[in-house]
């Protein structure tokens, strides 16, 4: 997560949505009185001691909004982008088993084991990304939704509500997952489990079910 007070915006940073590669971009905007959160190229934290023992950058943007100002609150643009759940989901099963063969040899299969393991189903990576930007009764706290999909005219879009955008440098690929290496088709089962577990998902983003096929990095 980035709390810029200079420029007046905060960025949600939902997991295996190329968070890490918005990230950099963004932090040529940044000031030393600026906040931000993240353990895995870089070590920050964020001055609120609550806030930093939560030990990673992706944290709800509900559990920042007490440590604001309420004119902060209101007045700072505030912004996050989603992708579509199979989609990240196969960014974190390739993620995942990048050093096994199960993605590549039995892709469906592996997706499938995932959704179903109630334990790996709590994993960070696989929280349903509505948490990330909601309140407790689901209100969207967000300004602007970008989407993973339309990646570089959203954060086009997004660089308009920041004051300094030349500040801003290019978006580079960055903590990108291994890829597949041929197309997946997929079957009921597997979107009955995606909307077991992400079916707000789906709903609150605009994205579509009733999907035949993964193939690099498009669903059909």
């Amino acid at each position: 997560m980035i709390v810029s007070h200079t420029q007046k915006y905060i960025f949600t940073a939902i997991p295996k949505t190329a968070s890490q590669s918005i990230r950099l971009s963004l932090r040529g905007s940044l000031d030393a009185n600026d906040w931000e959160q993240c353990l895995l190229y870089d070590k920050k934290k964020f001055p609120v001691k609550a806030l930093a023992a939560i030990g990673h950058g992706h944290i709800f943007l509900k559990q920042l909004k007490p440590y604001l100002l309420p004119q902060m609150w209101q007045n700072y643009f505030k912004f996050a982008v989603v992708r579509h759940p199979l989609g990240r989901l196969i960014s974190y099963a390739c993620f995942q088993n990048k050093h096994q063969s199960s993605m590549a040899e039995m892709p469906l299969q592996t997706l499938k084991t995932i959704l179903n393991d109630k334990r790996e189903m709590q994993h960070l990576l696989l929280k349903p990304q509505y948490e990330f930007v909601c309140d407790d009764q689901g209100k969207v706290l967000v300004d602007y939704i970008g989407y993973f999909e339309s990646l570089v005219d959203d954060f086009s879009e997004i660089k308009k509500h920041i004051g300094n955008a030349e500040l801003i440098s290019p978006l580079i690929v960055l903590n990108q997952s291994h890829r597949l290496n041929r197309s997946i088709e997929l079957d009921s089962e597997l979107e009955d489990l995606l909307v077991m577990h992400y079916q707000k998902d789906f709903e609150l983003f605009n994205y579509k079910l009733g999907f035949k096929r993964f193939s690099d990095g498009l669903i059909e």
